[in-house]
């Protein structure tokens, strides 16, 4: 089996920019899924997985370099708490999936990463094609 991490690293080693996609949560909402808690984004990978994977793809097209998976509330206590204890595994299964999908459909140079609940470069595919252009344009 390939050591993911490894192949992370080095795509960050050989990247001098790297540009992360937006919110998965705010792009499913603003595109007309349901997201409710206490599973929040986390039940559109069992129940809306192509339009996860469209956000996915749609960042990439916009310029994104890596897919962070759709991870968020993927826990078992969340899916007891949604009544739903028995698929929190194939969700968590399935983020991952997902992502690797969209990417496998990007350009070689493009990553993957799980959920980084903190960090938030881009809003949406809109700005972070805006981000894009402005990197190219000042050779960053």
């Amino acid at each position: 089996m390939r050591d993911r991490s490894e192949n992370f690293v080095s795509f960050l080693d050989r990247t001098a920019t790297v540009l992360f996609p937006g919110g998965m949560g705010t792009e499913l909402q603003r595109r007309g899924y349901r997201s409710v808690l206490p599973l929040w984004s986390a039940a559109a990978n069992l129940d809306a997985p192509e339009l996860v994977e469209q956000i996915h793809a749609d960042y990439f097209a916009a310029g994104a370099d890596v897919a962070i998976t759709n991870t968020f509330r993927t826990t078992p206590r969340s899916f007891r708490k949604a009544g739903r204890e028995s698929e929190a595994e194939a969700a968590l299964k399935k983020s991952a999936d997902i992502a690797l999908s969209a990417k496998s459909v990007r350009a070689a140079r493009s990553s993957l990463a799980g959920r980084l609940h903190r960090l938030r470069i881009a809003t949406g595919p809109t700005w972070c094609q805006a981000l894009t252009n402005c990197a190219r344009s000042t050779g960053s």
